[in-house]
C-alpha cells in the first residue's frame, strides 16, 4: 500500500519524503521480505520533485552503505541522477559512488555493464 501511495501524482511531496523514510526503516527489518518491491522504490529516484528524489537517493544510499540492500542493475538509475537539475542530489550521488568506490574498489566495476 505504501508503494501505491507513493506512485500518486498529486500527493505531498513532504508525505512522500516521509513514507520512504518508513520504508527504508522497514527495509532494514524486513530486507528479504520487500527485496520484491525494489523496482517500485527506485522508481521514486525518477520523480518529478527533487525533494522526493533527494529523500528517495538518501535512504538508499544508507541502506546501500550499511549493507542492508544490494544494488545491482539499479546502479544505472543512480548515475543519471549524476545529470539531475539540483546540484545537492549531484553532490550525493558522487559521494555515494566514492564511498562504494572506497569500500570495495570493484564494486562499481562489477555493477555497470
Amino acid at each position: 500500500m505504501l508503494f501505491d501511495l507513493l506512485k500518486l501524482p498529486g500527493f505531498d511531496s513532504k508525505v512522500k519524503g516521509n513514507i520512504l523514510i518508513a520504508v527504508g526503516d522497514l527495509y532494514k527489518w524486513f530486507t528479504n521480505t520487500l527485496e520484491s518491491h525494489n523496482d517500485k522504490f527506485f522508481d521514486n529516484l525518477h520523480s518529478d520533485n527533487s525533494y522526493v528524489r533527494r529523500h528517495c537517493f538518501r535512504v538508499i544510499s544508507h541502506l546501500a552503505l550499511n549493507d542492508m540492500i544490494k544494488i545491482r542493475g539499479e546502479i544505472s538509475d543512480i548515475c543519471l541522477l549524476l545529470k539531475d537539475d539540483d546540484q545537492k542530489i549531484r553532490d550525493l550521488v558522487k559521494l555515494f559512488l566514492h564511498e562504494i568506490h572506497s569500500k570495495n574498489k570493484d564494486t562499481i566495476f562489477q555493477l555497470i555493464p
